[in-house]
């Protein structure tokens, strides 16, 4: 019976040995996650990374390639489309578009040139 009250008082005394031991390692722990988590000192030829909004560089220029006049006019429009779904809005003309969207139309056959009629880009007469 002595054995019984000697294990159960054992039992009862472990939980709080292992809260006293853990503790009193838990400050130090801390202290080296403080140490570690410090700053490192920037090289004073090394630039800090530029983190949140900063300037926005413009895209480059998506140059459309010459080719059959469909396929340019399938093109084109496709980049309309996507303008006016990135922008919400229809531009006012096809120089509109060409300015605001940074796409480079390469240049329209002889006697013609490029405009807006609905949701396309189509060749008319100049």
């Amino acid at each position: 019976m002595a054995f019984l009250k000697r294990s159960g008082l054992c039992i009862l005394l472990l939980p709080a040995l292992l809260n006293g031991a853990c503790s009193r390692h838990a400050p130090a722990s801390q202290a080296e996650a403080g140490a570690s988590q410090q700053t490192p000192v920037a090289d004073a030829g090394s630039q800090a990374p530029v983190h949140g909004p900063g300037q926005p560089t413009a895209p480059a220029p998506k140059a459309i390639a010459a080719g059959d006049p469909n396929a340019v006019l399938s093109q084109l429009s496709l980049e309309l489309r996507k303008y006016v779904m990135r922008t919400r809005q229809k531009p006012k003309d096809f120089e509109d578009f060409v300015a605001n969207s940074h796409v480079q139309p390469p240049p329209p056959p002889a006697d013609k040139k490029y405009a807006i009629q609905g949701a396309a880009v189509v060749l008319v007469k100049r």
